[in-house]
């Protein structure tokens, strides 16, 4: 049973960075922002994607801490060694990733995705704002050859 576990978790972290991958495709995709209705587009595509990755953030985080519950309840790690990472959280952090690098790589890969995500979508919501601002100031100056002198 325990290697059926250890088979599923090796499926969902598969499932996870493939998502990842895809989703990186999506945000290199992005068009350019003379074209607002492909870009809208983009953005909901970009903004569902984003609703997916939290899901498997949380589902990440959920097996981290199973594998890491695990690891402790087997014994595997030596009174010494947990004497020495239990007090810090950076320690007990660093040492589940160690022992649990591919686990861990999936994690902090959806972790650093959400987080450039939420930048991107904030950076493009002010770009077009601006856009959509010169795009008024540019309608409302008169052409040159019609201004009184």
């Amino acid at each position: 049973m325990e290697k059926d576990a250890e088979s599923r978790l090796f499926e969902k972290i598969n499932e996870w960075l493939s998502f990842c991958e895809q989703f990186e495709a999506l945000l290199a995709g992005e068009p350019s922002i003379d074209d607002l209705g492909a870009l809208q587009d983009w953005y909901k595509s970009v903004h569902a994607s984003l609703a997916t990755l939290a899901h498997m953030s949380a589902q990440a985080e959920a097996a981290f801490a199973a594998s890491y519950a695990k690891l402790i309840e087997s014994q595997s790690i030596s009174q010494e060694a947990f004497k020495v990472v239990r007090g810090s959280t950076t320690m007990t952090d660093r040492y589940a990733a160690g022992k649990l690098p591919r686990l861990t790589f999936a994690r902090e890969r959806i972790n650093r995705l959400m987080r450039v995500v939420e930048v991107m979508l904030d950076d493009l919501r002010t770009l077009i704002a601006t856009y959509r601002e010169q795009q008024k100031r540019e309608a409302m100056v008169m052409p040159r050859n019609t201004q009184s002198v």
